[in-house]
Order: C-alpha cells, then sequence, then structure tokens
C-alpha cells in the first residue's frame, strides 16, 4: 500500500480509538488484537477499493447491529465485509441496509411486510420465521431481494404499479432504491479478510502510524 493513500482516506486516530474500544468492550479482544482488526479492516478498503473514511465510519454506524448479533471477531469481520459488498453492489449506503433489514426484527412488522410481499409475488417466496430468526443483516438482506428477484426477475420485466407495491412492501424509500436491489444477486463473501502474515501486519501498522499517533498510545 503507498502511504499517500492514508492522508487523503485517513484511517483517523478517532475512529481506531472508537474502534479499539468496541473491539474490546464488546468482543472481548485484546488492545493488540483490536489494533489487528484495524489493520484487516483498511486492508478490506484497499481490497474493495473502497476509502478507509468510508469503511470505518459505515462499521462505527453499524457496531451496534453487529454486536447484538454477536458470535466471534472473525463473524464480525465475515457480517461487516457483507454490509459494505452490498453497500458497494446495490449503491445503498450501510445505515440504509440496516434500517431495511432492521424491519424484520420484530413478529408483527415482519409477519406485514412478508405477507404483502408474498402476495404482491403470487406465492410463499419468504418465511416470516426464516426472515425473524436471521439476524444477520446482510443473510437477512440476501434473503430478501433473492426472493424478490427469483419471483418478478429483472426490474425492467415490472409494471409501474408493481415496482411501486413491491417498494413499499420491502420498507424501500422509493423505486429508484428497488431499481439498485435489483441491480444484480448479492453475493456474501465468505473469507472478507486476507490472511495477512505478520510481516504484512508490521508493515501495514507501520503506514497507519505514520499518520496516526494512535498505535503511539498503545504499542
Amino acid at each position: 500500500v503507498s502511504q499517500s493513500r492514508y492522508p487523503a482516506q485517513g484511517f483517523t486516530s478517532e475512529a481506531q480509538a472508537k474502534n479499539l474500544q468496541f473491539l474490546t468492550k464488546s468482543f472481548n479482544l485484546t488492545a493488540i488484537q483490536a489494533n489487528n482488526f484495524n489493520v484487516s479492516l483498511d486492508n478490506l478498503a484497499e481490497k474493495m477499493d473502497i476509502p478507509i473514511t468510508q469503511l470505518s465510519t459505515d462499521f462505527t454506524n453499524a457496531s451496534k447491529v453487529l454486536a447484538a448479533v454477536g458470535g466471534t471477531a472473525s463473524d464480525l469481520s465475515r457480517n461487516f465485509a457483507n454490509l459494505a459488498n452490498i453497500s458497494k453492489t446495490t449503491g445503498l449506503s450501510v445505515d440504509r441496509i440496516l434500517a431495511i433489514t432492521g424491519k424484520f426484527d420484530t413478529f408483527d412488522e415482519a409477519a406485514k411486510s412478508v405477507g404483502s410481499l408474498n402476495a404482491m409475488l403470487g406465492g410463499p417466496y419468504l418465511s416470516t420465521l426464516e426472515m425473524v430468526e436471521e439476524t444477520d443483516p446482510s443473510k437477512r438482506f440476501k434473503l430478501l431481494t433473492d426472493s424478490v428477484m427469483d419471483a418478478a426477475g429483472s426490474f425492467d420485466e415490472l409494471s409501474y404499479y408493481q415496482k411501486k407495491a413491491i417498494a413499499s412492501a420491502m420498507g424501500l424509500a422509493d423505486v429508484t432504491e428497488l431499481a439498485a436491489v435489483m441491480s444484480g444477486r448479492v453475493d456474501l463473501i465468505e473469507d472478507p479478510f486476507a490472511n495477512l502474515t505478520s510481516d504484512e501486519i508490521i508493515k501495514k501498522k507501520e503506514e497507519m502510524k505514520e499518520f496516526s499517533i494512535f498505535y503511539r498510545d498503545w504499542e
């Protein structure tokens, strides 16, 4: 990674410190493990060609939901990487994806949405129980979008009123968001973070350290 990317797309000390507090408190990581997670997050930004400022902000915004989902630090990294990938694929912000999938947290609201969608799609494409039980927002989003695409085909095949009705049933803001959702199949990432060697981790830490006092405080 060239060092020139950091001044323009800096992983700020504040963002790194927030991550450390979140990771040590919610996932019981040590400070060193949390620092390594920050390095992996920077590596993900490079792999996905997303500014680290945007990715770190998205991670902060998603942290409460991801903490509730729980699991290990590896689960956390995979779940967040999937959210970032969905965001890049559809053009929807991570906040919007969380808002859409969050509507299925309660059984009553999920049943209403699933019932409306199944009626629009003409069959039992979605299960209320499955949507409520699946707490990972990226997997929930994939269940939702795959069912629509399996039943409805492409966005262009839908009529004007079908587009509006499906967008409403999915909890989308408008038809434009439906077009984004149906722009392509969403793939979930199996191994989002590259397995960096110890030398690669040290090198990345040194690159990040030049533009941040954070590592001077914690190493």
